[in-house]
């Protein structure tokens, strides 16, 4: 007996066919040996907001035929800067996590008195598509600041980055005067319902004691539950409704 699953690598589905007691690990190598240059260590595999860890079987998580399955791909960035001694040096440690086609040594060549601004605009030099204004980067839980110096935050060799992609989504409802109103939220995939809630309370004072969100009629958003399986994404439209 087998299981056919699909691996989703940046938005393009890619069917593989496995045991049934297989793990995620074996997952990898089975995309490691499709692809050959995405190595087992740099995937991620996440399954219903669920990280895949390498020692379970893809049958726990409830994996059965035509099941997608997100890769997020980890590479390396080399950043080059002034040490405390004012000698240049090689941090090629510093991580950043970005969910796109993976290379294991991206090199990556910054001033020491680089902002975080500055890291934003390289990593749009290399991805095009990574616009500065939809990059969110962070370090131990903090986001960071445009403007703020990346020493500020004490990064140092084996510090790592993660970047999140964000997006705009169209939250349409009434406004306290009862007109219909369109509202507009920044957002990335690994948001839950709930936290746009929170964005209309905060980016637009709303009052959401008693709203609920949905997609379109009768089919209602759950507030635990991820953007990305809910399949909501840049230029998705959601609306209001009052319970």
């Amino acid at each position: 007996m087998t299981l056919k699953v699909k691996v989703v690598i940046d938005g393009t589905r890619f069917p593989i066919e496995l045991p049934n007691d297989a793990t995620a690990q074996h997952l990898k190598e089975a995309v490691h040996r499709m692809f050959n240059f995405y190595a087992v260590e740099n995937q991620e595999l996440l399954f219903n907001g669920l990280l895949l860890l390498n020692y379970i079987t893809l049958e726990t998580y409830e994996v059965v035929d035509d099941s997608e399955i997100i890769l997020q791909i980890f590479f390396t960035v080399g950043i080059i800067g002034k040490n405390p001694d004012g000698q240049y040096q090689r941090y090629e440690t510093l991580k950043v996590k970005v969910a796109v086609d993976g290379t294991t040594m991206i090199p990556m060549e910054l001033p020491d008195d680089a902002t975080v601004k500055d890291l934003k605009e390289a990593v749009h030099d290399m991805f095009t598509s990574f616009s500065v204004e939809n990059q969110e980067l962070l370090f131990n839980g903090l986001i960071l600041k445009n403007n703020t110096k990346l020493a500020s935050y004490r990064l140092v060799s084996d510090s790592e980055i993660t970047l999140r992609l964000l997006f705009t989504i169209v939250i349409i409802g009434k406004n306290p005067d009862g007109q219909y109103q369109r509202y507009e939220v920044r957002a990335h995939r690994n948001n839950y319902v709930g936290d746009l809630k929170l964005k209309l309370s905060e980016d637009h004072g709303l009052d959401i004691t008693n709203i609920r969100l949905q997609m379109g009629p009768e089919s209602y958003l759950l507030d635990h539950t991820l953007l990305w399986p809910n399949r909501i994404s840049s230029g998705t439209r959601i609306y209001i409704a009052e319970e």
